[in-house]
């Protein structure tokens, strides 16, 4: 991958046919857009337990695996560890509630 600056773009841009414009134009915004579509977007409490659960664990291992470049290993360690603790709790009462998502498909027979 290349970075090339606006200002490089927008010269050469300037240049080319305005219908050409447009669609790099959309191109462009398009690719800075594109990660939008593939985010995992949580819908409930559980869904955001686990998602700050993943999170934590990525956390943990890159700190881990990069001791050395984090100043403070230990206070950060220690951070992570009570972040843990309260996204438990989260999780706990995520399992806990009924999740609406469950009741929009009955899950036994239905006599129409």
């Amino acid at each position: 991958m290349v970075v090339i600056p606006a200002d490089v773009v927008s010269q050469k841009l300037g240049r080319t046919d305005p219908f050409i414009r447009a669609l790099v134009g959309i191109l462009i915004e398009n690719l800075r857009n594109v990660h939008n579509a593939y985010i995992v977007r949580p819908r409930s409490v559980h869904d955001f337990s686990r998602l700050l659960q993943d999170n934590a664990e990525q956390l943990r291992h890159f700190v881990i695996n990069n001791a050395e470049q984090v100043d403070d290993f230990a206070r950060l360690a220690g951070q992570i560890d009570a972040l843990d603790v309260v996204i438990s709790q989260l999780a706990r009462q995520a399992n806990a509630m009924n999740d609406r998502r469950d009741d929009n498909v009955p899950t036994d027979s239905v006599a129409l």
